[in-house]
């Protein structure tokens, strides 16, 4: 499959989709080089192809290119605005790219936007806020874990208010385990005896 890509590639005629099937063919092949060539030039034959700006930076990701990785991510957003699952994935891959960057600054403001705009995502959301609590712990920053718990508090509860908890039965083991980052061990326990229990039969 991909010597018969490669071969069409030669006469000239192919176009980003083959470069496109090209990328996928080497990225299966595990040839990241390869792969990124190609998803390089179905962006220069289509620069909206949300997927193949997705996919570049998981390529840079991997070899530790993460300041590569961050436009290519930030060009993604534009073009997943109708996928709100992928857009909150792409704005928690940001933040994670900014972070492992050395730009805290800017990670804090992707997983702010997250929470904002996708608060319907739980597991991500709440992925966001153990983020957020675990480098104000780190830094030291005790009026940033404070107000971080406050809003994780509100959010769960409201989860709980409207039911939406059934959904996602992880949530006091997840709440329980951003508390314990903190060190709120009471408030720890409390959620985590809440977990579901297994239905009787």
């Amino acid at each position: 499959m991909i010597e018969r890509r490669k071969a069409l590639v030669k006469t000239g005629r192919a176009d980003w989709q083959i470069h496109y099937e090209l990328a996928e063919l080497f990225r299966h092949e595990q040839d990241p080089k390869s792969a990124q060539y190609h998803l390089r030039q179905v962006i220069q034959e289509y620069p909206h192809h949300g997927s193949s700006h997705l996919k570049l930076a998981e390529i840079h990701q991997a070899f530790g290119r993460f300041k590569a990785a961050i436009p290519h991510l930030e060009q993604a957003l534009n073009y997943t605005r109708d996928d709100h699952t992928l857009q909150a994935q792409t704005l928690g891959a940001l933040a994670s790219a900014h972070l492992k960057a050395g730009d805290p600054g800017k990670a804090k403001q992707r997983l702010l936007e997250l929470i904002a705009a996708h608060s319907d995502e739980i597991e991500l959301t709440l992925k966001a806020y153990g983020t957020l609590v675990k480098r104000a712990v780190e830094e030291g920053a005790a009026s940033d874990v404070n107000q971080h718990l406050r809003d994780l508090e509100d959010y769960a509860q409201a989860l709980v208010r409207s039911n939406q908890a059934e959904q996602y039965p992880l949530l006091p083991r997840r709440m329980a385990q951003i508390l314990s980052l903190a060190g709120r061990h009471v408030e720890a326990r409390r959620w985590a005896q809440l977990q579901s229990k297994p239905a009787e039969s």
